[in-house]
């Protein structure tokens, strides 16, 4: 019900009031304090509108009474603005002025608070006209146009036009006046708003009046007069018969003028309508003075000066200009675009805005060095990536030559032993005759030794696959070394073809060393082989010593000199290379610990390893 009365309050205010009665008795059962609070503000327009303003301003003070400013902040405002209007009529502009910006501060606190404060400032504007203060009106006006643009609201657009039409009024600008009141008629006659239409077309009559166009200005105020009465608007109801004294006295019909006179004189002494009671007094006093009622016009005349000096005085005006100029900065705080805010505070925003530059261009500047830092970091970062890439591509090099050595030597060595077994085998094979007792023992003895080379060589093969895909793990143990040697030397008689140098030990019984025993077999035994196939070289008697130091165990393998040349055995050229590489057995050795020197004289090499403790 509400709701319908908010829609029919401009069009049709018999059935808008209808409605609202029936909300105010639903809501004082329900007793919800809201919905009686907008009832009785409604109540109290009721009552504005017949110019009951006691009663008005009860009302509106009753519907303030039930609600909280925090929680409702939109409802209060309303109940503010609508008490700075009934101020404003009863002359007492101070009050009036006090409550229309509290208004528009509280408007400020809703979302939904824009049509209000736009409603609010169009009243306050017209205070400011009433007060001869236009600068000030058409300031309040123009912020009401620049709002205007982002919502839709005849009725306040419509009352901004008026009274922008009436600001130009008296800056005689009838022309620029009359267009801005015909927009605002241009908006509500769609809607049927018959307050407004009054309004407007009572300040239409009252331009071309003015504008010693008479004749156009009565039918205009005939409708404003209509429309008022229809709508029993007071205030409106002075205005129009005024105007319609003021073209009947300019057309010379003075009973006409009279007797409008006459009823809007009594219209604005009986409601109270201060503010409108100078201008109808002054209308008054003139259609006395063209009837040569004299006396009675000078009285009327000073009546209207006595009022206006009371409502209209220094001192109102002083505040009133006080209240706009603290609202001024107040707005342009708020926002920049104002007028005032421009001319009040531009140095000061130069300054806001120059500090804000600089903060900006410091957090630019922040943050291209705080990338500069980061893309350094990554640099080193990837820079280092690229080191451990290499180093690891090298290694993997290194790895894969190791591979490939000894891959080539197992493929070429394997094949040679297992060709003789395969030779072997295809003359029994194809021998029809029984072989005899010593050609058996041959056969059986070269069988054998190809055989222990063949598994030696798959030893090594697979032994150095597993270290190298790491399926290999260290056995770290107590062994005794001359127990070591023996079994590398009873290997060693094995893989002899003749071809070998003589190996001479010198090893302590009492030796024990801790570490892995297959990796230094197997290291031995390919130091070995690398010695007595050096390319080029006398094979001499090769001397295996072992003793304790510091660092732990020392094995020399070298070359035995001091034997007579002639007994010199000359290497067997026919033999291949040995199995291992020098820098895979030195890798091999220093996994566990050990580590390979060469001997101080560059005649063979020393395995240091670690003792048992």
């Amino acid at each position: 019900m509400l709701d319908l009365h908010d829609q029919l309050m401009y069009s049709n205010f018999a059935e808008a009031y209808a409605y609202n009665n029936q909300a105010l008795n639903l809501a004082q059962n329900l007793n919800d304090k809201v919905l009686m609070s907008r009832a009785f503000g409604n109540k109290g327009n009721e009552y504005f509108d017949e110019a009951d303003l006691d009663k008005a301003l009860y009302y509106y003070l009753k519907s303030s009474d039930l609600i909280d400013i925090e929680e409702q902040p939109l409802i209060m405002a309303l109940n503010f603005s609508n008490m700075a209007n009934v101020f404003a009529l009863k002359g007492d502009y101070p009050t009036s002025m006090e409550y229309a910006y509290r208004a528009i501060a509280l408007c400020k606190k809703s979302p939904t608070g824009l049509n209000l404060k736009c409603h609010t400032r169009a009243n306050l504007a017209e205070s400011y006209v009433s007060l001869q203060q236009f600068e000030k009106a058409e300031y309040l006006l123009k912020l009401n146009v620049k709002e205007l643009k982002t919502i839709v609201s005849p009725t306040v657009k419509a009352m901004t036009l008026s009274n922008l039409g009436t600001v130009y009024r008296h800056k005689k600008k009838n022309d620029i006046a009359i267009n801005y009141i015909q927009g605002a008629l241009q908006e509500t006659e769609p809607f049927g708003l018959n307050y407004f239409i009054a309004s407007a077309c009572a300040n239409l009559s009252d331009l071309y009046l003015l504008d010693n166009r008479p004749k156009l200005g009565l039918p205009f105020a005939r409708r404003a007069h209509h429309l008022s009465m229809l709508n029993e608007d007071a205030q409106v109801q002075t205005i129009a018969c005024r105007n319609m004294a003021r073209i009947f006295l300019h057309l010379g019909q003075l009973d006409s003028a009279h007797h409008y006179v006459k009823y809007a004189l009594s219209i604005a002494q009986n409601k109270g309508i201060q503010t409108l009671q100078p201008l109808v007094l002054r209308t008054y006093s003139a259609v006395l003075k063209k009837l040569k009622q004299y006396q009675p016009s000078l009285e009327a005349l000073k009546q209207a000066r006595m009022i206006s000096d009371s409502i209209f005085s220094d001192d109102t005006k002083a505040e009133s200009t006080n209240r706009l100029e603290a609202f001024s900065v107040l707005e342009a705080q708020q926002n920049l675009d104002q007028y005032y805010a421009g001319r009040l505070n531009k140095v000061k925003w130069w300054k806001y805005i120059m500090m804000i530059t600089v903060g900006l261009v410091f957090l630019i500047g922040l943050g291209i060095y705080s990338l500069y830092r980061q893309r350094q970091a990554a640099n080193k970062i990837l820079t280092q990536k690229g080191i451990d890439i290499d180093t690891q591509r090298k290694l993997l090099l290194d790895l894969n030559q190791i591979k490939d050595q000894l891959f080539a030597a197992i493929a070429r060595d394997l094949r040679a032993p297992l060709q003789s077994i395969q030779s072997v085998l295809a003359n029994l094979n194809q021998s029809s005759k029984s072989f005899t007792q010593s050609q058996e023992s041959v056969i059986l003895v070269q069988l054998h030794q190809q055989t222990v080379r063949t598994i030696t060589l798959m030893e090594d093969l697979l032994f150095t696959a597993r270290v190298q895909m790491q399926y290999y793990q260290p056995l770290r143990q107590e062994f005794q070394l001359k127990s070591l040697t023996d079994e590398l030397d009873k290997n060693l008689r094995l893989l002899n073809d003749g071809s070998l140098a003589p190996i001479i030990y010198h090893i302590p019984e009492d030796l024990y060393l801790y570490g892995d025993l297959t990796m230094l077999k197997m290291a031995l035994r390919n130091l070995f082989l690398i010695m007595v196939h050096r390319p080029d070289q006398l094979a001499f008697p090769i001397s295996l010593s072992a003793w304790r130091t510091e660092e732990g165990v020392t094995i020399r393998l070298a070359d035995v000199q001091e034997i007579d040349a002639v007994a010199r055995l000359t290497q067997n050229l026919t033999y291949s290379k040995p199995y291992w590489d020098i820098s895979l057995i030195k890798t091999f050795i220093e996994s566990y610990g050990g580590k390979l020197n060469a001997c101080p004289e560059g005649k063979g090499y020393d395995i240091v390893v670690p003792g048992l403790a």
